[in-house]
């Protein structure tokens, strides 16, 4: 019997976590890629991938299963250091570009050989489209998320191609990426009080606020009409 199918990056916690757990009450046949696993489920299947290494990525294929609608969602992203640019180790920015957006490309290309038609949600982030001191990579690579997604959407409808991309800002969500940020120092990262200040307000998302938004987004497609998106616009009561 076919079914809606769902890949997701980035399933050993967090968001990707999350969305793994909530897409399967909705009765989808999920696909978890990532490095480690915490999910059993009779619709679920783990796929071991480190999206810091290319060979194995090269190696990666989606699986062939039938389905009635195919989704990715490229959520699995790194901070990487947090210091001022020319204090950082260049091989760590390099890892953190390879996560966020090499990966990312290889993965959404692949999607796209590999499925009739589909969605792709790209999980990118508001530090994409403007400067926070500390987090050079981290900007770099989700502005390039930004615009490669944007370039995407324009192609898919020059060649009428049967595939939607969205490149979808979560918000600040309360996850092991934003303890690893209030643990930085004030030189490493000027802004830290900001985000101290938002998880002692209790102001920040649970992740599964972050899944269920995404499935609103997905099934309410056509009120969203912009690649661009934050899910802060989204109010699910």
């Amino acid at each position: 019997m076919n079914r809606d199918i769902l890949f997701i990056t980035g399933v050993s916690s967090g968001i990707g976590l999350a969305c793994a757990r909530f897409f399967l009450d909705q009765g989808y046949k999920v696909y978890g890629i990532g490095r480690s696993n915490s999910i059993t489920h009779e619709n679920y299947q783990f796929l071991l991938l480190d999206l810091s290494d290319n060979e194995a990525i090269s190696r990666f294929r989606f699986s062939d299963e039938d389905g009635e609608k195919y989704v990715l969602i490229n959520n699995a992203g790194v901070i990487g250091e947090i210091c001022p640019f020319w204090e950082a180790d260049l091989s760590n920015m390099q890892q953190v570009i390879q996560v966020n957006f090499v990966a990312l490309t290889e993965l959404t290309q692949r999607f796209i050989q590999s499925v009739p038609s589909g969605i792709i949600l790209n999980i990118s982030s508001g530090a994409g489209q403007r400067p926070v001191k500390g987090w050079s990579a981290y900007c770099a690579s989700k502005a390039a998320v930004n615009l490669f997604s944007e370039t995407l959407a324009d192609e898919f409808e020059h060649y009428n191609q049967p595939f939607t991309i969205k490149s979808v800002a979560p918000g600040v969500v309360d996850t092991n990426m934003q303890t690893t940020i209030r643990k930085a120092t004030k030189n490493e990262f000027p802004d830290r009080a900001d985000f101290h200040h938002l998880y002692e307000s209790q102001q920040l998302d649970a992740p599964e606020v972050t899944a269920q938004k995404l499935y609103y987004l997905l099934t309410h497609l056509d009120t969203y009409p912009a690649t661009l998106l934050s899910l802060r616009s989204i109010e699910l009561y």
